[in-house]
Parts: structure tokens; C-alpha cells; sequence
């Protein structure tokens, strides 16, 4: 189905399916049959012996039957395959993004031209696709330095657009990792996202000890949130640590928001100091659609 998704605008030839993912023929005409069932695929059986030789996605038109705009599109969906945000499948982005033929400008250009806002961009494809690659680097699919490749090259684009996006007239957020916590892209995605509600936000991006950050505070400016991140969950003792020491030393005068792969929901009980803890996108969306907005 990931390859009839990616091929959409055509019909693929069964031998191809079959070549590419060394099934054999037994293997690919079973599974084959199943989805004709279900009703998910047409096939074409007026070739070779009325076996069926081609098959298309239900519903979708072939590239003989679209107009002219229905093509373009077509041509832009093709265009993007590497960046593949159909269904959640990463692999031909992860393969681009540690090629020797990746190029950052052409990358650019081409999220550009997907006109995705910030928590689009981050929540259905950075998130999915450094969770991916993830899974694959504990697999030992990916090596530890195509894993860093990756994540810097996500990082540059992100710190770009926001760079871009971030004019810095609303209030102050600052942003933070626990401390010995040194994984940055989750708090450079939250940051981006942050510039399309009107925040000024500081990234303090490295970790520090939580006596540096709130003499930081009280240094400068009383943030309206602080947001601190934690994708490892070796780090919980220390969130829960620098949580506290936060609220002891500012009360009520600010709110603190928590998150991070490291978190799970069964987590959400043990941080009472914390006025938001964001595990899930769905969590990420009603924080700054209902609680962010409106306080």
C-alpha cells in the first residue's frame, strides 16, 4: 500500500512490487487479492492471459484520465517523494537526508513549497520522521553518524525558518532542556512553533543548572511560560528536581509547561508542579489552541 500511496498517479505493474520488495509471485498475488477484496485497489486483467498485470489505488485516477491541474499536482506530490508525508512513511526521507545527494537549498525549497504552518510542518513530519529514525538507530539500521547527519540537517532548516518567522512582539517564552539533556531539535520544532502565535521566545538550547537558569530569570525578564523539554526518561529525576526548584523560587508568577519523548502518560500524575504537561501532538494542539491563547 506505502508504494501504491507514493505511485499514485499511475498504475504500477505487479513486476515491479514484486522486484522491488523480492516477493514472489504466490506472496504478492495473495496480499494482492486481500486488498481487491476490501476494495482498496483496482486491477488490470486485460493483459498476458487475463492474469492481472497492473494495479491502481480505488478512487484514484490514472494519469490517462486527470486534467491538466490534476496533473501538476500530481507532479508536485511526485516531486516531493523524498519528503513523503503520505502515511507516515519516512524511509525514501531518511535515505535523501543522508545521501551524498541531498542538497539543503533544494530541500528548502521544496518544504517551502508545501506551504505547511509551523505545527504542521513539525507534528506530521519532523516528529514522525526523527521518531523513525530513532527506531532505527536502537535497530541498528542506522549508524550513529547518520543519525547526527540527519538531525543536523533538520536542525539547520528549522533554526532557518525560524529565523524567518520569529518577530519577537508577543510575550516571553523561554525554552529549556534538563539539564545534561543536550538533544535540541525537539526545542528548536516547539520554538518554531511558538513564532506563529506572536511569542518572543529565548531558546536557551543547551542544558544548564536549574540555580544558572533562575538567576537568568530573575536577571532579566519574568517569562509569561517556561517550557522545559526532556526526550530522554533517564532524566526524570532531574525534571522533577529543576520543576520544583522553579516553582519555589517564582511561585505562581509564572507558568511552567513539561514535555518530551521521555514522557509518557502515565507520567502525567508525578509532575503536580507543572501547570501543562504535553506528551501527544493532541496534547501540543489543545496547548496552544486553548490554554497558550487565552492566558
Amino acid at each position: 500500500m506505502d508504494h501504491l500511496l507514493r505511485n499514485r498517479d499511475r498504475e504500477v505493474p505487479v513486476k515491479e512490487i514484486a522486484e522491488i520488495y523480492s516477493l514472489k509471485r504466490n506472496t504478492i498475488s495473495n496480499a494482492i487479492r486481500e486488498l481487491e477484496l476490501k476494495g482498496k485497489i483496482i486491477l488490470d486483467r486485460q493483459r498476458k492471459k487475463g492474469q492481472f498485470t497492473h494495479m491502481r489505488l480505488a478512487g484514484e485516477k490514472t494519469s490517462e484520465t486527470r486534467s491538466s491541474s490534476e496533473l501538476d499536482k500530481s507532479e508536485v506530490i511526485k516531486d516531493f517523494e523524498h519528503l513523503n508525508l503520505i502515511k507516515n512513511n519516512f524511509k525514501d526521507s531518511i535515505e535523501y537526508l543522508t545521501s551524498t545527494k541531498f542538497n539543503h537549498v533544494d530541500f528548502r525549497k521544496k518544504t517551502d513549497d508545501l506551504e505547511l504552518n509551523s505545527f504542521d510542518f513539525i507534528v506530521n513530519y519532523v516528529t514522525p520522521l526523527m521518531r523513525q529514525v530513532g527506531v532505527l538507530w536502537e535497530e541498528n539500521s542506522l549508524s550513529t553518524g547518520e543519525e547526527h547527519i540527519i538531525t543536523e540537517r533538520m536542525e539547520k532548516l528549522v533554526v532557518e525558518l525560524i529565523n524567518e518567522r520569529n518577530n519577537k512582539q508577543g510575550e516571553l517564552v523561554l525554552l529549556a532542556p534538563v539539564e545534561n539533556e543536550y538533544h535540541t531539535l525537539a526545542l528548536l520544532s516547539l520554538e518554531l512553533i511558538f513564532t506563529d502565535h506572536n511569542a518572543k521566545v529565548i531558546n536557551l538550547g543547551k542544558p544548564i543548572p536549574v540555580e544558572f537558569f533562575i538567576r537568568y530569570i530573575h536577571e532579566t525578564e519574568l517569562p509569561r511560560w517556561v517550557f522545559l523539554s526532556m526526550t530522554l526518561p533517564m532524566y526524570r529525576g532531574t525534571l522533577k528536581r529543576e520543576l520544583k526548584s522553579l516553582r519555589d523560587s517564582f511561585g505562581d508568577k509564572i507558568k511552567i509547561a513539561i514535555g518530551g519523548q521521555g514522557l509518557s502518560n502515565k507520567d502525567k500524575s508525578k509532575f503536580p508542579e507543572a501547570d501543562k504537561i504535553i506528551i501527544t501532538s493532541e496534547d501540543l494542539k489543545y496547548f496552544f489552541q486553548k490554554v497558550f491563547n487565552n492566558n
